[in-house]
């Protein structure tokens, strides 16, 4: 089958959401021996994460939506595809109108407005929720992550969501597998005290995903250092406050991290922290670091409880605050835990071919 992909925007350096979903979903279906392209924009209109897709530079304007529908009208037509696999609502509608006759399937992740709300952009929320509603609804079927996400359509179209499909996402395994000697490595890599605990942070340095708590969770869990992968608006607002707290021995900053450098921190990690406070539609940054065996503190928002109670891999806070977070970490850390069987869970019920075999139903 010919398959097109199309996701709004990916961005090697902010790696999550629906943009690594496409990404992902493209692999499977490739290695299920599918005819597979990938359209998304781009900050620099370069192939992301060695995946051979059309990428554009993506412009908030209207010479930028113009781009946009040539690009794609381009290249579908090149293609021929048989399928469309849809993961936003404003590419979703350009490639709906230009080829309404190619059958389309939506991937929900959130909802558009929700998602804008939450950055701040409080303009065109009539536009938005138009653009979504009419995409939701040419699509001949729509598939959500969890539970939690089939909730959050439901609220927003209900009729919709009567026969949405919860299909969850997946990890692949290898690169994510158990490696009991990653933690001497990071140690020594970035000198942290033998008698330290090592947690780790992958998130964007935004308000929704919590890390704004993290500098006052780690004031209140001595003897623990924390690697922090990720950027974003918060970044030096999060360094004032660790100078402020006095723990900038304990705080590690990474900027950018690489996927193996990632895989290699995750698995020499003695937990990692998921501090999100919205918009946790399913919780693949949770689920990664399952696959490695590390255990997950969680807050207890979207599916990443669910996550870590199917996976016996963590604590879930009582609520979102420093404090709820500090007393999970630290009880996290005290337990002795079986790094092969949470990875042995996380890899049995989570399988990125699984998903795309179900995207094909």
């Amino acid at each position: 089958m010919k398959i097109a992909i199309v996701s709004d925007y990916v961005d090697p350096e902010n790696w999550g959401g629906a943009a690594r979903v496409a990404v992902e979903q493209f692999k499977a279906l490739l290695e299920l021996g599918h005819d597979v392209i990938l359209l998304a924009g781009s900050e620099s209109g370069v192939a992301v994460h060695e995946t051979r897709h059309l990428s554009w530079v993506y412009r908030r304007s209207l010479a930028g939506l113009l781009c946009i529908r040539r690009e794609l009208k381009r290249t579908l037509e090149v293609h021929q595809s048989d399928l469309l696999i849809l993961h936003q609502p404003l590419t979703g509608y350009i490639v709906q109108s230009v080829f309404p006759e190619i059958a389309a399937r939506y991937f929900f992740h959130s909802s558009w407005v929700d998602e804008a709300t939450s950055l701040g952009r409080n303009y065109g929320v009539i536009l938005r929720r138009y653009l979504e509603h009419r995409t939701l609804r040419r699509a001949q079927k729509v598939f959500v992550t969890s539970e939690f996400t089939h909730e959050v359509l439901t609220n927003h179209e209900p009729q919709i969501a009567q026969n949405a499909r919860v299909v969850p996402l997946g990890v692949k395994s290898p690169p994510f597998v158990v490696d009991e000697a990653a933690g001497a490595r990071l140690r020594d890599r970035y000198g942290i005290p033998h008698d330290n605990k090592i947690i780790s942070v992958f998130r964007r340095l935004v308000p929704r995903t919590g890390v704004s708590l993290l500098p006052e969770v780690l004031s209140r869990c001595p003897d623990v250092t924390a690697l922090v992968g990720g950027r974003g608006e918060l970044e030096a607002s999060l360094k004032r406050q660790v100078d402020d707290l006095g723990i900038t021995s304990r705080i590690i900053f990474l900027g950018y991290v690489k996927d193996t450098e990632k895989i290699e921190i995750l698995q020499g990690s003695d937990a990692s922290l998921v501090p999100s406070l919205e918009l946790e539609g399913f919780g693949l940054a949770t689920l990664e670091a399952l696959a490695c065996g590390c255990p997950v503190v969680v807050t207890p928002i979207g599916n990443n409880p669910v996550l870590v109670n199917a996976c016996n891999g963590g604590t879930i806070a009582a609520d979102t605050t420093p404090a709820a977070l500090g007393a999970a970490l630290i009880d996290c850390l005290s337990k002795n835990w079986d790094k092969s069987d949470i990875s042995k869970k996380a890899v049995a019920q989570y399988n990125w071919r699984v998903h795309a075999e179900r995207l094909l139903e």
